[in-house]
């Protein structure tokens, strides 16, 4: 894993991780997680508006959530690596562990789809 781009640092020096997430409890349990720990945390609740914050913020690190509505975090990141602006943003996908039972099953096993299957 490569450090963060030492130009985006903020004052205090902390790093700056922009998160692509939809969910408001994710996004809580993120803030909750980071901040304390001395991150600036910015949060785009769709993929388009990350685009647009990664280009202005210029983060150390994206948090990319795969299973969007809309933009899925794959596209999110297809867009990041296309521009100039924001192809050297480290970037990373996060998933929830797995899917309901309702939601969607393993084609190669009974079960939830887990992240991996």
């Amino acid at each position: 894993m490569t450090p963060p781009n030492t130009e985006t640092r903020r004052a205090g020096n902390e790093a700056t991780i922009l998160v692509e997430d939809d969910i408001a409890d994710n996004c809580n349990l993120l803030r909750e997680t980071l901040e304390p720990r001395g991150y600036e945390v910015l949060f785009a609740h769709d993929g388009e508006t990350a685009l647009k914050l990664a280009t202005q913020a210029q983060p150390d690190l994206i948090l990319l959530d795969v299973m969007m509505p809309g933009w899925t975090g794959f596209e999110t990141y297809r867009r990041l690596k296309q521009s100039e602006a924001t192809r050297a943003i480290s970037s990373a996908p996060t998933a929830a562990p797995c899917f309901s039972m309702k939601s969607a099953t393993c084609p190669s096993r009974s079960g939830p789809i887990c992240f991996g299957c």
